[in-house]
């Protein structure tokens, strides 16, 4: 049942064992009592008395709520016919309604219009004492969780996938107004689904090349951190001569380095395994 509250809730928006003028001032053990079992929730009816027609037993009756969607009325006392029951000063009613609403803006006046867009009516003449009504739910288009289930569900609805906004819908519920500016009405069938599935193949071959450009990134700046710290260490030992990098610069200087070449021997020998090869450093 959609959350919106106004006044004209009981004209489109109910679960309703016996809509009536009950009042439970009328009885001293009147009472309207509920409980949740957490699978289930219960509200319960218990000797209220008709304000109009108050001479008649009181009324006893239930409803039980399933997490499932399944709702059950149950009727233990029904003193009256519900055809019987006066409905001058409040609407008489047996099943379930529901509506929805769309703001829209006419002549510069904000304006809330609802819509109700389903309703279930009991036929008024089963409702007799120790009887019981079950609803069973339908499978409808809020319950699919993707496109391909979404579209291949009962056609009595014409459930359409909203890839925008995730949601599988006929358009015809309590959040029709962000279905329509999501622009989600120009859906449909399977082809939707196509749709979607060639959009995602084409972001994960465009999340593929990004990681791959990343990673070029990431060598290039390794690479340049490599060469600025070699650069900075060869700066640092060439400004501070006294320091142990300076030190190493300078025993390791290309003019060093050419001078213990020249100090080198080279020599072979013949052994009976060949001839050997040996270097000989003065250094």
């Amino acid at each position: 049942m959609s959350p919106f509250l106004h006044q004209w809730l009981t004209a489109t928006q109910y679960i309703a064992p016996l809509m009536a003028n009950f009042d439970t001032r009328l009885g001293n053990d009147s009472d309207i009592i509920y409980k949740d079992f957490t699978d289930s929730f219960v509200i319960e009816w218990r000797n209220i008395f008709l304000q109009d027609q108050n001479h008649t037993n009181p009324f006893y009756f239930q409803t039980v709520l399933h997490k499932n969607g399944t709702i059950v009325f149950s009727y233990k006392v029904v003193p009256l016919k519900v055809l019987e029951i006066e409905a001058g000063n409040h609407p008489v009613k047996v099943g379930l309604s529901d509506a929805f609403y769309i703001d829209s803006v006419v002549s510069g006046v904000q304006r809330r219009t609802i819509y109700e867009y389903h309703r279930v009516e009991i036929n008024s003449t089963l409702i007799t004492e120790n009887t019981v009504v079950i609803l069973e739910p339908l499978t409808t288009c809020n319950i699919a969780k993707d496109c391909e289930t979404c579209v291949t569900q009962d056609d009595e609805f014409n459930c359409k996938w909203c890839g925008k906004l995730k949601r599988c819908s006929d358009g015809i519920d309590w959040k029709r107004q962000e279905w329509r500016n999501s622009g989600c009405e120009n859906l449909s069938g399977s082809a939707n689904c196509s749709i979607l599935n060639a959009q995602n193949q084409r972001r994960g071959k465009g999340s593929s090349n990004g990681g791959a450009v990343a990673a070029v990134i990431v060598v290039i700046i390794l690479l340049l951190a490599l060469i600025c710290g070699i650069g900075g260490w060869f700066y640092y030992a060439y400004s501070h001569p006294q320091s142990a990098s300076g030190q190493w610069l300078i025993e390791h200087r290309p003019s060093q380095m050419k001078q213990k070449v020249a100090k080198m021997k080279f020599w072979k020998r013949s052994t009976p395994s060949g001839e050997k090869y040996a270097v000989e450093s003065e250094a």
